[in-house]
């Protein structure tokens, strides 16, 4: 989810210094939402075939190699951008479903062994773990990528000019960051084994679905 919040914090300037467009923004935030509404059918389908875990991989590798994508914006057409969004919010959609159908996949695992139902307290710590990670995207930004890079933050409201080196970290910020986190997730999902028994996706959607602040 740090991945996430470093791109969402990133998007503005993205659209201001690397797109030169900040009118673009509300255009890269739809890119990267709409999907969600869109595809978790297909997602859906892919799991039954292939299982969560495979499912959260895959999802996680198409989410850094379009954020990746994102580095080529500069000397591509302003539409490219929004189109990579498409991609990297379409697995972000899988992401989402996947993270929760596997924490259904725990939950049920730790009642088996365990012989308590802890599913709130479980759902709380995963809920306040994703809420967190949201929000260290935009610190990771500031520290790792703009501070850095020279970044000159505006006192007049007005964005300020930036030096080329600043704008790479932009670019960083929107592109390599959130793809060397996704792949830390992916790392440590390695070492993750699965649950059982294992709830499908419909169970979890209609058991564990919570609204997110």
């Amino acid at each position: 989810m740090a991945a996430t919040g470093c791109l969402l914090a990133a998007g503005p300037y993205f659209a201001e210094h690397i797109l030169h467009d900040p009118d673009l923004t509300p255009l890269l935030v739809a890119a990267f939402v709409l999907p969600n509404l869109l595809v978790v059918p297909l997602w859906t389908r892919f799991a039954a075939r292939h299982g969560h875990r495979a499912g959260l991989r895959t999802a996680c590798a198409l989410f850094a190699g379009g954020c990746l994508l994102l580095a080529a914006a500069p000397a591509l057409p302003a539409p490219y951008a929004p189109a990579v969004l498409l991609i990297i919010g379409t697995a972000h959609a899988g992401q989402l479903l996947f993270l929760y159908a596997m924490l259904a996949e725990t939950t049920a695992h730790d009642s088996a062994h365990t012989g308590r139902n802890r599913v709130g307290a479980l759902s709380g710590l995963f809920s306040a773990a994703e809420a967190l990670g949201i929000a260290a995207g935009p610190f990771l930004v500031a520290l790792v990528a703009l501070q850095p890079f020279g970044y000159t933050p505006s006192t007049t409201g007005q964005a300020a000019h930036q030096s080329a080196t600043a704008q790479w970290g932009v670019l960083a910020a929107m592109s390599l960051l959130p793809a060397l986190l996704t792949a830390a997730a992916l790392l440590l999902l390695r070492d993750r084994r699965p649950g059982t028994p294992a709830p499908t996706i419909a169970q979890t959607t209609g058991e564990l679905a919570q609204p997110r602040l």
